[in-house]
């Protein structure tokens, strides 16, 4: 039947040649144009069971296998701290390209506050009966005595500062039990608070750690987040220090990494290897085209229709397309095979197509069978093998036929004689193999059982050296983290969600007594059920309806003894009559708190996550003993480490204890500070400065790691640089407040400069003249021509000159350069703000000013162009001139603003504009001068902008816009000599997001490009042939 059918195929192709050819043609375009957009997913996850779609999305959005674990180490605390705030600072480019949301390097007051908050807001859902018997104790007259000489003593030591709000509550201690409780959540090994940041107990290495925005799943996306850490890890090292980073995303992007260079090396492979042995079989170039046209057809042929039905496939799965290729090949082998012994095309069918369809049939059911697992992977495993041999076999029997007519070898290579003469071999009747089989046999059958399979899955993970290295470190302080398992309690069902957590803990416990887990934490203490939520808040009420006003009179008159006056109790007035709710974890609105890392809530949805320490040898047992709970999904990173929690313990000295220290820093008795010493100097931070509160938008900014890293800096470092802004000619000094705050906190020296009245001072390292609209003096310009002539450094700022001024354009001169008169406008819509031409996204050239800021992300306002002196003046002048930022090609220059025209006028210059330049000029053997100058006064100034956004129409300051602000901040260090890459920045930014696609690039290069040319190579040699013929 299979016979007839296909010889029926090709007796009705071959009266349609055209429409043949025209056919394969149109398959093979289509299936190129679809497979070519296919996505290819690298995840490595996609081995294991996918589960439904609500422990996808746990697992997804589970934060703490996210985290990336970052070691500085090194044999001196002090440059320790400084390499991990250089590190630190060189992340926030990263997260202004959406990359990471956080760097988290020391305590955060703001989580522990919020976390109390959470704590006095549900005050009495916490409360159990044994808690209210000490309250009653609590509540006699020396016991309340006794609680506001503690609250007194705390209030008045450095300590208060960070617990006034939790004394001021709770003097009488009612929750503070509970306060306690958050202490489990504390890392898991021994270790030192220095300068705010994490040490181990020697003191040799910090730790830190970044919160990625993607989870690890996506390493598409995190490629570049992997890329850039490897490449701050390796510019932060040296001989003294080491930066080293890992956690699951770096993991998970090694896997990545080495998933595609195994599919382009196995592919590579399977052609590199079998393509000459095929032509050494066959000694046809011809021959071996036609070999393997099927297997390609039928491999693009699948991956269109897989592009099309669900638009991804695992890279590895293409990877395991090795396997397939050799399946295949062997179609077209036997056809041209039998085509060297017959020729007619019609017996070559009549002979193949049952023998073949059937095998394709039983090969397909092979691959079929995988795609009833649960693995993602294996599904598109077998989905790809089989569409791929399909379309093999078609293109074989349908085909294939019509193009043997062309093969005219008639030769036989020795190879492949000697393979026929192998396969006609009668190997079932030497009975000397078939004892010999019967005997292997018989051997294998008392041995097969020893083979074990491999439970762990972190087996097939990829870790490069570097890798390996962190891990081992990580793990002989850490602990070994594959002992570390997180349970996942979720559903939409509240009341059971909490009755399984609760069930869990009770497991826990009785595992632990048997000594089957090692530890365990979760939130059981601070997760209540709605009923018993209802059943305390009901008990607090009958409790303190009988005793609060009596207790605050015995507070208030027992503090009026340490001299607090009446309004000093309102909080806990407060506290003891407010009207409490029950929690709605969906609805808790006391932001980010310690817990947040162990609940996880949706519209309807709640999760709650705990973790167990366990040795390898109880998994299977507590594994058996924990799925016996609904509602509970079990992760098992093998190599994911748990991330350091910095936020429980706070390590303050108490003054009462080293009233020397007081003296030594000049700190007064109530006030809170932080110190930072190194050998040289000391700098004290008062607990006021770590913070800044904005007026106008209620908003409060935490100082505290700026600051203290560039404290840090200033104590390490030598004298700081000093700029001076030049006064006297109506320079815009005035609307520059905010780039001089920035200065000073990026560790520079700042002062305005009026040449009038003072003498050029000797401790200027970098001159900053904005835009001046008065010309100088012919002393002024003395003076500061002779700053240039003494090695002096300056940066220009200008706006597009309306009037001449000789005095200025005389040291403007002094490096050949002059400013336009015009304005730059932008015809790119890719360059400029929507409707604004004179708003630009200028391109910016390699350089340090604009080292790590992205191309097209400054944005300069109403930017004129400069203009130079030829090349020969310039020579003459010992200047050499280095580009730092223009506008595109697509620009155009105008002087006339009248003209509301947006393209450029006859006349008008067009292409790209210079707006940014370093002038160096050569003064000497060891001696020169440098400028830097931009042609736009407004990008660093504080002007306000108002733009449209997609919320209305938004405010800011210029210098805040985008990366606005880094051009000026590595700019003066720069031209001061200093790096400008070591300093903490706060400022408002833009976000963009980037994607790297090399690898796929390859991958596809070898999957399409590749088949594809030797298919035109094919038909050229086909057509080449017919013609002789």
């Amino acid at each position: 039947m299979y016979n007839n059918i296909f010889i029926h195929i090709y007796d009705w192709f071959e009266k349609r040649r055209i429409l043949l050819y025209f056919l394969l043609i149109l398959i093979i375009g289509a299936s190129g144009f679809y497979a070519s957009q296919i996505k290819l997913q690298e995840n490595i996850s996609s081995f294991f069971d996918d589960g439904d779609k609500n422990d996808s999305n746990i697992l997804e959005n589970f934060r703490l296998k996210d985290r990336i674990l970052v070691m500085v180490s090194g044999s001196e605390p002090d440059e320790i701290v400084e390499t991990a705030s250089s590190f630190s600072d060189s992340i926030q480019p990263l997260i202004s390209k959406g990359l990471v949301n956080a760097v988290i390097t020391g305590v955060n007051q703001e989580i522990i506050n919020n976390s109390s908050d959470f704590i006095y807001k549900y005050l009495p859902i916490f409360l159990e009966e044994n808690d209210y018997i000490r309250i009653e104790n609590d509540l006699a007259d020396s016991c309340i005595e006794k609680s506001l000489n503690r609250y007194y003593t705390l209030l008045t030591s450095p300590s208060g500062f960070a617990l006034s709000d939790i004394l001021h509550k709770d003097p009488l201690n009612l929750g503070t039990h509970m306060l306690k409780k958050f202490e489990r959540f504390s890392v898991d090994f021994d270790y030192e608070i220095y300068d705010d940041y994490i040490f181990n107990k020697d003191m040799t290495t910090l730790y830190m750690y970044l919160e990625p925005t993607k989870s690890m799943t996506n390493t598409g996306e995190n490629e570049e987040l992997v890329r850039e850490l490897e490449k701050k890890c390796n510019q932060l090292s040296n001989d003294q220090i080491k930066v080293e980073c890992i956690g699951g995303p770096i993991v998970a992007v090694g896997n990545a990494r080495q998933i595609k260079n195994d599919t382009v090396l196995t592919l590579s492979l399977a052609f590199i290897i079998i393509l000459p042995l095929l032509y050494l079989s066959f000694r046809n170039k011809l021959s071996l085209l036609f070999i393997i046209l099927p297997p390609i057809f039928g491999a693009i042929l699948a991956l269109a229709i897989i592009s099309v039905t669900k638009s991804s496939i695992s890279a590895i799965a293409i990877g395991a397309g090795a396997v397939v290729l050799g399946i295949s090949l062997s179609y077209s082998i036997h056809i041209i095979s039998h085509n060297n012994h017959i020729k007619n095309p019609r017996d070559i069918i009549r002979d193949l197509a049952y023998p073949l369809t059937v095998g394709c049939f039983t090969t397909i059911g092979a691959f079929i069978a995988l795609m009833f697992t649960d693995s993602s992977l294996l599904q598109d495993m077998g989905l790809f093998a089989s569409l791929t041999l399909i379309g093999t076999t078609v293109f074989s029997l349908v085909f294939l036929p019509h193009f043997l007519r062309f093969n005219n070898n008639n030769k036989t290579s020795k190879l492949l004689r000697g393979i026929e003469k192998y396969n006609g071999y009668a190997f079932e009747k030497n009975r000397y193999i078939i004892i010999g089989v019967a005997v292997a046999t018989i051997i294998c059958l008392f041995h097969y059982n020893k083979v074990e399979f491999d439970s762990d899955m972190s087996s097939i993970n990829f870790e490069s050296p570097s890798i390996k290295e962190a891990e081992k470190k990580a793990t002989s302080i850490l602990g070994n983290s594959k002992q570390q398992i997180y349970i996942v309690t979720s559903g939409n069902d509240h009341k059971e969600v909490i009755k399984a957590y609760t069930q869990l803990h009770e497991l826990y416990e009785s595992l632990k007594n048997e000594d089957c887990i090692d530890k365990y934490t979760d939130i059981k203490d601070f997760i209540i059920d709605d009923e018993v939520q209802k059943a305390r808040i009901s008990k607090w009420s009958q409790f303190w309806s009988k005793r609060a006003n009596e207790s605050m009179i015995k507070v208030i008159k027992a503090g009026e003894s340490f001299g607090f006056n009446e309004t000093a109790f309102d909080e806990l007035k407060k506290t003891l009559s407010q009207h409490y709710e029950v929690c709605d974890y969906n609805m808790h609105d006391c932001g980010k708190s310690i817990l947040d890392d162990w609940i996880y809530t949706s519209s309807s949805s709640l999760t709650l996550i705990s973790k167990i320490s366990i040795q390898q040898k109880n998994k299977d047992k507590v594994y058996k003993e924990i799925s016996n709970i609904e509602n509970t999904t079990i992760i098992d990173f093998a190599k994911q480490y748990t991330a350091i929690n910095p936020n429980i313990k706070v390590e303050v000295v108490d003054s009462t204890q080293r009233p020397d220290l007081l003296q030594k820093y000049d700190i007064s008795d109530s006030e809170s500070a932080i110190v930072v010493q190194s050998p040289e100097r000391s700098k004290t931070i008062s607990a006021y400065d770590l913070s800044s509160y904005n007026y106008t938008t209620g908003e409060t900014t935490d100082l505290t790691e700026e600051k203290v890293t560039n404290a840090i800096i200033e104590t390490t470092s030598a004298d700081k640089p000093k700029a001076y802004f030049l006064t006297g000619h109506g320079e815009m000094v005035d609307n520059m407040a905010l780039a001089k705050q920035y200065l000073q906190n990026d560790v520079i020296d700042v002062a305005d400069l009026d040449l009038l009245t003072t003498e050029f001072p000797e401790d200027c390292d970098v001159l900053v003249i904005a835009t001046p609209t008065e010309d100088f003096t012919d002393l002024e310009a003395d003076k500061i021509i002779n700053y240039i002539n003494n090695g002096g450094n300056i940066l220009w700022l200008s706006n597009a000159k309306t009037t001449e001024l000789a005095n200025v354009q005389k040291v403007l001169d002094m490096y050949g350069v002059s400013v336009g008169n015009g304005i730059v406008r932008e015809t790119d819509s890719d360059r400029m703000l929507p409707g604004t031409q004179n708003f630009i996204l200028p391109s910016l050239s390699t350089h340090k000013v604009t080292e790590d800021i992205s191309d097209g992300y400054i944005i300069l306002f109403n930017a004129t162009r400069l203009e130079f002196k030829s090349d020969e003046e310039l020579e003459n002048l010992g200047v050499t001139a280095e580009p730092i930022i223009q506008s595109s090609e697509a620009s155009y220059y105008r002087t006339d603003q009248s003209i509301t025209d947006t393209s450029a006028q006859e006349g008008e210059e067009t292409g790209s504009f210079p707006i940014g330049e370093e002038l160096t000029k050569t003064l000497g053997e060891d001696k020169e001068s440098k400028l830097i100058i931009f042609a736009d006064n407004l990008f660093v100034s504080d002007s306000q902008i108002t733009m449209r956004a997609s919320t209305g129409t938004q405010s800011i300051n210029a210098i805040n816009f985008r990366s606005n602000s880094d051009v000026l901040l590595n700019t003066v260090p720069y031209l001061a000599d200093r790096d400008p890459a070591v300093t903490i920045r706060k400022k408002t930014e833009y976000v963009t997001y980037t994607a790297t696609q090399k690898e796929d690039l390859i991958i596809r290069s070898i999957i399409f490009i590749l088949p594809l040319v030797i298919i035109i190579i094919g038909i050229v040699i086909w057509q080449i042939r017919r013609r002789k013929r």
